[in-house]
């Protein structure tokens, strides 16, 4: 679990979440990275050493050795027939030599750190002048819900449908973690109609860390729900988390993007509206509202008011799309079927 500022974990007890043990952190002074944090109670995760999550890119898989020029047949030369043999497997041992010596090299580099590199404002890839209305600085996403969340494939909470809140933080691991288990099976079920679903993206490990990823990550899905790409662009966001592939303005406005199947005048409109930014007052709001309501750890995902079991130890929510539906309905039916909470 990811803690926002001011809680205190001699008050509240700490909740693990899928894929491991949960984490936390405190905030020092505004804009300011805390550091390595302290054991919390149970011995859980705190985060890493300078509060960067960094991770091998790509997930830690071996990406081949670079290509280059391939061993070419001797010309046959008469008496110079066994000489030309011989050269060409020497050749090709020494071929086969440099590229085993590629491969260990693109190891060693696929697995260096990588350290963030945070730019001024706007996309770093500069982008052709798109035809794209700018909203206004008091607009709302087309998909946000009454409960300042945007709704997964614009389907808005409906009396009568359970209604499931997930709220996250896109520099959460924990976050990353519980949608590679979850998502699918609830863009299955909202896909269905037998729910509906929301994200409310929250931005307090800026502070934790010290940055300013988690707020731009929410500008981005905002937009992205503009052009009709929040589901994909949201999806972007976790699976990048876990590859532990760092925020920057490139990856936000052109890698990931590129990877919610943006190309062409959609990615240069995505683009401009990147670098205005939009939507600010509201994603501000999005992500203190539920702070100033009591939210203490994220993720979180919550139907009718009751919490749904994805960090529970002992008996997690089932990631299977019956799963998912059978803990959803229970809580739904435990909170009086509301639709917020």
């Amino acid at each position: 679990m990811s803690q926002p500022p001011n809680f205190d974990p001699r008050q509240q007890p700490s909740q693990g979440s899928p894929g491991g043990p949960g984490s936390s952190g405190q905030p020092g002074p505004q804009g300011q990275p805390n550091g390595p944090t302290q054991p919390g109670p149970g011995g859980q995760w705190q985060g890493p050493p300078n509060g960067q999550w960094q991770g091998p890119p790509n997930g830690g898989q071996w990406q081949g050795p670079p290509s280059g020029p391939g061993w070419q047949q001797p010309k046959k030369s008469g008496s110079g027939k066994v000489v030309a043999i011989v050269v060409g497997i020497v050749l090709g041992v020494l071929l086969l030599i440099g590229a085993a010596a590629a491969i260990v090299a693109g190891i060693v580099v696929a697995n260096a750190p990588r350290q963030p590199a945070p730019t001024a404002a706007g996309p770093a890839t500069t982008a052709a002048t798109p035809t794209v209305d700018l909203p206004d600085a008091s607009d709302a996403p087309p998909n946000a819900t009454p409960g300042h969340g945007i709704a997964l494939q614009g389907k808005q909470p409906r009396e009568g449908t359970p209604n499931l809140i997930m709220y996250v933080d896109y520099q959460c691991p924990h976050c990353a973690a519980a949608s590679a288990t979850y998502f699918d099976s609830i863009e299955l079920l909202v896909s269905e109609g037998k729910i509906t679903a929301e994200v409310r993206a929250l931005h307090f490990m800026d502070t934790n860390k010290g940055n300013q990823w988690s707020m731009k990550s929410a500008l981005g899905a905002a937009n992205a729900d503009l052009l009709g790409f929040f589901d994909n662009y949201h999806r972007a966001l976790m699976e990048s988390q876990n590859m532990g592939v760092p925020f920057d303005d490139e990856a936000l406005s052109t890698t990931l993007p590129q990877e919610a199947s943006m190309t062409g005048e959609t990615l240069a409109q995505f683009q401009a509206l990147y670098a205005a930014p939009n939507y600010e007052a509201w994603v501000t709001e999005e992500g203190e509202a539920p702070l100033a309501a009591g939210l203490q750890t994220v993720p979180k995902y919550v139907v009718s008011g009751v919490d749904l079991p994805i960090a529970s130890t002992d008996a997690p929510m089932d990631g299977t799309p019956e799963g998912v539906l059978a803990a959803v309905t229970e809580a739904w039916e435990k909170g009086g079927k509301t639709l917020d909470g």
